[in-house]
C-alpha cells in the first residue's frame, strides 16, 4: 500500500522515524502562525494516524 501524501510505500519509514517526525511537526506548529499551524496540524494527524496504522499492524502481526 503506498501513502497518498509522497507516493512512498507505508513501510518506507520505521515506526521511530514516523513518530519523530510527529515530534517536529508538532514543536514547529507551537510557534507558528494560526494559517501554517492549521497545515502543520493536518501533516501531524496524517502521520499520526500512519503511526497508529503501523504500531496496530505490527502488534497484530505479533500477537498472532
Amino acid at each position: 500500500m503506498r501513502n497518498q501524501l509522497t507516493d512512498l510505500p507505508e513501510s518506507y519509514l520505521r515506526p521511530e522515524e514516523l513518530a519523530y517526525q510527529c515530534i517536529a511537526l508538532t514543536k514547529s506548529a507551537i510557534d507558528e502562525d494560526a494559517a501554517t499551524r492549521e497545515a502543520l496540524l493536518f501533516i501531524l494527524m496524517e502521520k499520526t494516524t500512519a503511526l497508529y496504522a503501523m504500531l496496530t499492524d505490527s502488534a497484530e502481526v505479533s500477537s498472532e
